[in-house]
């Protein structure tokens, strides 16, 4: 894999992570490697559509597990990352 594709996907894992020390090594990295800010924000947007995809799928579990009425069965589906479907997705 190019260097430059595996820095950026260090720095949406690092977001997807909340690792503070990952994230600013790859973004110091990225830089070195002549990646521009829209690129980084990029990647970051990423990282942060999948925590909020698996975020999402988690508030349905603990509303099953906490016996709440309104829990959806979306966890029970397969994701797909399509992002802006109505189906459920991991972003």
């Amino acid at each position: 894999m190019e260097e430059k594709i595996s820095v950026l996907v260090g720095i949406g894992a690092s977001v997807t992570a909340n690792c503070k020390p990952c994230l600013e090594f790859h973004a110091k990295k990225a830089r070195e490697l002549g990646l521009n800010e829209q690129e980084i924000q990029e990647a970051i947007d990423i990282g942060l559509m999948v925590k909020k995809g698996s975020t999402d799928v988690m508030k349905g579990v603990i509303k099953k597990v906490m016996g709440r009425s309104d829990a959806t069965e979306a966890y029970d589906r397969p994701l797909t990352c399509s992002g802006a479907s109505k189906t459920p997705s991991c972003c």
